[in-house]
């Protein structure tokens, strides 16, 4: 039998405390991980308005997200069609993912901005909404009021802001005068 220096000693003692640490440390960490997580099953809130719903999953510690909108005409307005997840246990604060109803007669608003403004108002028109004008008629468009990708009712007013270059020395002429966009 081969005899073992004392190097090859500490070395063993060394890797067989190391290996002790590291099996006490997952045990400790299994143990932390699963007892501080609580899993249940979320509110079904399907049927209910979006703020009725907001409300149930806000109560159970539970985050929202709006995971898409669908248009169905025979559904109230703003009313919860489906979630995910829906059976499913899930830790407490989980985000739970809605899909709401929007009417037919909601749009989203279109994003005009730096168009001419004769493709603006096309845009705008061909999505229903009435379109309104500070200053020119002409120009290029570099601010619209409400702002692009909201939703809101068919037959409601965008007004724009333009940009023309003067015919008198090509001297910029703005009808928008904040500075925020």
């Amino acid at each position: 039998m081969k005899k073992i220096s004392i190097k090859e000693l500490i070395l063993y003692i060394l890797i067989g405390i190391n290996l002790l640490i590291f099996i006490l440390f997952i045990i400790l960490f299994k143990n932390t991980v699963s007892s501080n997580v609580e899993s249940v099953v979320p509110p079904d809130v399907r049927g209910k308005n979006i703020m009725e719903a907001s409300k149930i999953l806000s109560e159970k510690n539970f985050k929202i997200v709006i995971g898409g909108i669908l248009m169905d005409r025979k559904k109230d307005f703003l009313l919860v069609l489906d979630q995910n997840p829906l059976t499913t246990k899930v830790p407490i604060g989980s985000s739970i993912i809605l899909w709401i109803n929007m009417p037919a007669s909601f749009a989203k608003v279109p994003d005009v901005r730096y168009k001419d403004m004769g493709e603006a108002l096309n845009i705008l028109e061909r999505a229903g909404f009435v379109v309104d004008f500070a200053g020119n008629k002409e120009g290029y468009v570099v601010k619209q009021v409400p702002q692009a990708n909201i939703y809101m009712e068919k037959g409601g007013t965008v007004l724009l802001y333009t940009f023309t270059t003067s015919s008198y020395g090509n001297t910029p002429e703005s009808t928008y005068t904040s500075e925020e966009e």
